[in-house]
């Protein structure tokens, strides 16, 4: 893994590549499917994340803004990946029990965090 350390630039034109990370920006598109199955998951279990200390609040509202993304006839990725990294964020803050671990790997996975 190299590591390059730019600064503040205002803006970026060409390609970082596939499944390549840059602080928030990512390269790659989100598997929509695999991030239908891991949102309803997320929902699914939403009370146990929550008694592993993750903010239901966020969490929630996040799973929602995702899910409601993912009825439009064409997805925005960029408010997926965000509200993705919110659920992240929302996980990283409990306990980090086994369930979290495990739905954080997906999410990291699925946008290419980590």
């Amino acid at each position: 893994m190299t590591n390059i350390n730019i600064g503040t630039i205002g803006s970026l034109t060409g390609s970082i590549g596939n499944e390549n990370t840059i602080g928030n920006i990512a390269g790659g598109n989100i598997d929509l499917a695999q991030s239908r199955q891991l949102v309803g998951n997320v929902l699914k279990y939403l009370d146990d994340l929550a008694a592993e200390g993750a903010d239901r609040t966020v969490v929630g509202g996040a799973a929602d803004a995702i899910s409601s993304e993912h009825e439009k006839a064409s997805p925005d990725e960029s408010a997926l990946r965000k509200n993705w990294e919110k659920i992240r964020t929302a996980i990283l803050g409990g306990t980090g029990g086994l369930l979290s671990g495990a739905v954080k790997a997906a999410i990291d996975s699925l946008i290419g965090a980590g």
